[in-house]
């Protein structure tokens, strides 16, 4: 790639606080983003670089990592398989590689959720968590027109949740994550069916549209407005004791010295949730000021990754470079289950998008390789 771009990439990668702070904090999203991004220079090398053509190598990885990332965390089906069914269908030279690595996917995911979850004794999943955008609507509509609905309405919130009257359910709404009525929800879920819930959360969205509209901004604007909000607290310190969950890594108060000078700079703040329970061992995370500070403030903004990644797939198109739009897929369809998710600019749930965006932006500047003995009809970027 150009020397700007790989220079660049390793800034990136060296200095963004996104990775150094993950690495103290959350388990899961850490391994499903590596093994995303993994799959996505998988995809890379099969349709970008002629040198790997004929080679089983880079197929094999694919499938692999597409099983690990749909493993390890629940949207991971979604990114892998739609991925796969987008390539399949708009990269006809290609069609077979990638049937097979769809198959294994797959199989693997099938083999997952029934010999080894029955193994383990897991049960049938309620299907709260993929509804928390209607969740959300209904909330703010119960919040803005409680006292306006009729009594089939009321009805329907108290058996969807948990017994909830509009008003009850309007002051449990957060516009930037669908926890609490997800909560409500999910206690009642086993008395109604599916589609009973959709009929109502349908009815409730045509009497009141525009509050619905609104309701899907708030719950998603955190992964397209660079100012956003942040919903994840920005741990700088490890945390311990979650879950009941006990480690030997460091922790505790801040010690003295430069952090605990940025502490109280409010650079880095203590988190207020934990203060309010007494806890005086809680970590730091980024404060309010830190996201004042220009450029450095905006570097951990899901927001701000999105339109870099839109950037790099508009250059892409310019350069006539179609066949490079491919390594975008992935990325695509997570920020599509990105907006269905219970959380607005959740850093956790959208690392993928940081630590494959070096990737994204040399797609625009890495010249085609190709074997030696290749044809110069193959040395083109075209589709």
């Amino acid at each position: 790639m150009h020397r700007f771009v790989f220079w660049g990439s390793l800034a990136w990668v060296a200095l963004s606080p996104v990775f150094g702070l993950f690495s103290v904090i959350q388990v899961k999203d850490v391994p499903f983003a590596l093994a995303a991004l993994v799959f996505c220079v998988a995809v890379a090398e099969v349709t970008v670089h002629d040198s790997t053509r004929g080679e089983r190598w880079p197929w094999v990885v694919m499938a692999l990592a597409g099983v690990a990332t749909i493993l390890l965390r629940n949207n991971g089906i979604h990114v892998v398989a739609l991925t796969l069914v987008v390539l399949v269908v708009a990269l006809r030279g290609l069609r077979k590689p990638l049937l097979a690595v769809l198959a294994a996917c797959l199989v693997g995911y099938a083999a997952y959720t029934g010999p080894v979850y029955s193994a383990l004794g897991i049960g049938e999943s309620r299907q709260v968590e993929m509804f928390s955008a209607p969740i959300q609507q209904v909330a703010r509509i119960a919040l803005a027109h409680g006292d306006e609905l009729d009594a089939t309405d009321r009805q329907w919130i108290a058996d969807n949740f948990d017994g909830m009257t509009p008003a009850e359910l309007g002051d449990a709404y957060d516009e930037g994550v669908s926890d609490p009525p997800k909560e409500a929800a999910l206690f009642s879920w086993d008395d109604h069916t599916t589609g009973e819930f959709v009929a109502g959360w349908a009815r409730l969205a045509r009497q009141y549209p525009e509050t619905a509209v609104e309701a899907s901004i708030a719950a998603t604007v955190g992964y397209w407005y660079p100012d956003a909000p942040l919903r994840d607290v920005f741990y700088t310190w490890s945390r311990n004791d979650i879950r009941d969950i006990h480690l030997e890594i460091p922790w505790g108060p801040q010690p003295p010295g430069l952090r605990k000078e940025l502490v109280d700079a409010s650079l880095l703040s203590t988190n207020p949730e934990d203060t309010r329970r007494g806890m005086t061992t809680n970590p730091g995370f980024m404060g309010p000021q830190f996201r004042t500070l220009p450029v450095v403030g905006q570097v951990i903004s899901p927001g701000l990754t999105v339109w870099v990644w839109v950037t790099s797939i508009v250059g892409v198109a310019l350069l006539g470079r179609r066949r490079r739009w491919a390594v975008m897929v992935p990325a695509a369809v997570l920020f599509l289950t990105l907006l269905a998710s219970p959380v607005s600019g959740s850093l956790r749930y959208s690392l993928l998008l940081f630590a494959a965006l070096p990737l994204a932006v040399a797609m625009i500047s890495t010249p085609l390789r190709v074997r030696p003995d290749a044809e110069p009809a193959a040395r083109t970027d075209a589709a």
